[in-house]
């Protein structure tokens, strides 16, 4: 499943129209309905009923939309980790003592110990 095409199905779903959505992400109205029918046609089911005043969910919309945000969710949290563990691979620790103090470098610098 494409992460883009579910976030554009939530974006929709939580501005509660393609108009909406589409003013909020700055793109043309065409470029979140392409998405969402994208999606529509990946899964091989109707997700929302488009009319003048909006969308609604259908029943299986309903169902993708509670997984959709799960899978997002997850894949937020597993973006903040990879960050987090690479911006530990970053920067200089400097450990003092006796009047002498030893640097110590990530891999990316790959100083290693002096004295």
């Amino acid at each position: 499943m494409d992460m883009i095409l579910m976030e554009s199905f939530v974006a929709v779903v939580d501005a509660g129209s393609i108009t909406a959505t589409a003013d909020r992400i700055h793109m043309s109205q065409p470029a979140p309905s392409r998405r969402l029918r994208q999606l529509e046609d990946d899964l091989g089911a109707s997700l929302l009923v488009r009319g003048r005043h909006g969308v609604e969910l259908t029943a299986v919309g309903s169902q993708v939309l509670e997984h959709g945000r799960r899978l997002l969710s997850r894949f937020e949290r597993r973006r903040q980790d990879i960050n987090e563990h690479l911006s530990l691979d970053q920067g200089t620790i400097r450990i003092g003592g006796g009047g002498h103090s030893d640097v110590v470098r990530s891999a990316s610098g790959n100083r290693g110990l002096s004295g």
